[in-house]
């Protein structure tokens, strides 16, 4: 899963994006990069393999003070893992990093180049900038070359843009994929992650589809996609143990959380057990919902598939409960053979796993209840 980071405020962007960066690494990535403002020009740096990489090219060619970027870590969906396919990617106009997966990008990349238009890399995420190119180029503002964009394109996507013509403000927008905002003072965020920020800052803004952030060292503003006018916005206070985010010492994300797992799992049950009975009402899953499922669809990828063949195997020996485990990449394409007494139930470390995403939704469009194992809050 590609991760997203961005700083605009008064301290050195380049310092604090490699930091923030750090702070993804667990979710796994193929390369890394960053992209600021600098001289009034878009300058990026970015590297095939581990942040160490591009940490070891920015110490011969750094960034000079800039205070404004953007940076990603990339897991490879479209195009072979590679410097040119990395992010972020950019024009003279435009720079942008993406997360998530555009879906009509071949042809929206057929019809750039009937334009002139030349790419660079082999992914689908430098349509967009092109995209946004074309519109800023007919007369448009930013905000109506944005809501121009997402008429046009099919996907998921979280991405965090710079503009030349605005180089004070980073513009975030998503559809199926996260993305939040982090206010400090004289200073603010953006990641596609919370883990990546809360280092300095608790006081985080969940960007709702349908809207567009702009976020500048002083201000941030949320506007409605539709009329693009302004709309006020809820900032949550988050009260996270900051060591959930770091190694602690281990050599590596899995063993860490292979070897907590005694004290999470205690943890997350405390408030769940009353008078030696598991109560889930504070989840808004009531006794009787429970007792009226029949069979349970089980649903996850990766680990979190392997974690829901456990379930299963506990649901048949120990409550007799039909169930069937299914990764959620083949389900959500699967013709679906739901009761009106089914559960869905789906597993997801991140909370955004996409092909999760959309047997959740394929669930709720059936009209079946479902339940969420997840590793994040919001």
């Amino acid at each position: 899963m590609c991760g997203i980071v961005g700083y605009t405020g008064f301290q050195d962007a380049q310092k604090v994006l490699l930091n923030n960066l750090e702070k993804l690494e667990y979710r796994g990535y193929d390369s890394a990069g960053l992209g600021c403002i600098q001289n009034n020009e878009l300058i990026i740096n970015k590297e095939a393999g581990k942040i160490k990489a591009l940490k070891e090219k920015l110490s011969e060619n750094p960034f000079d003070s800039v205070t404004i970027g953007i940076g990603h870590t990339r897991w490879a969906t479209h195009g072979i893992p590679s410097q040119l396919n990395a992010h972020p990617h950019g024009s003279k106009q435009v720079m942008l990093v993406h997360n998530g997966i555009i879906e009509n990008h071949l042809l929206l990349r057929q019809q750039l180049l009937s334009q002139g238009y030349e790419f660079k890399s082999e992914t689908d995420s430098e349509v967009l900038i092109y995209l946004l190119e074309n519109q800023l180029e007919s007369g448009k503002s930013i905000p109506e070359s944005l809501q121009a964009l997402v008429k046009t394109i099919e996907g998921a996507y979280a991405l965090a843009i710079l503009f030349l013509q605005d180089p004070e403000t980073i513009y975030v927008l998503r559809k199926d994929s996260p993305l939040v905002i982090g206010q400090g003072s004289h200073e603010n965020f953006v990641a596609s992650d919370m883990s990546a920020i809360l280092e300095y800052t608790r006081d985080i803004i969940f960007l709702e589809e349908n809207e567009i952030g702009c976020v500048s060292r002083d201000e941030t503003k949320i506007l409605a996609m539709d009329t693009l006018q302004e709309k006020d916005y809820k900032v949550s206070q988050i009260d996270w143990e900051e060591s959930l985010v770091h190694k602690e010492g281990h050599p590596h994300f899995m063993i860490k959380e292979i070897l907590e797992q005694p004290r999470i799992f205690k943890r997350a049950i405390m408030n769940r057990v009353h008078d030696q009975r598991v109560d889930f009402s504070e989840d808004n899953i009531t006794a009787k919902d429970l007792e009226s499922f029949e069979r349970f669809h089980i649903v996850g990828c990766g680990t979190a598939y392997h974690a829901g063949l456990v379930l299963s195997h506990h649901l048949r020996e120990l409550a007799q409960m039909e169930s069937t485990v299914s990764i959620a990449s083949e389900f959500r394409y699967q013709v679906p053979l739901f009761r009106e007494n089914d559960c869905v139930v789906l597993f997801s470390q991140s909370g955004e796993t996409a092909d999760t995403l959309e047997a959740l939704r394929l669930a709720k469009r059936h009209g079946i209840k479902t339940i969420a194992l997840v590793n994040r809050r919001g």
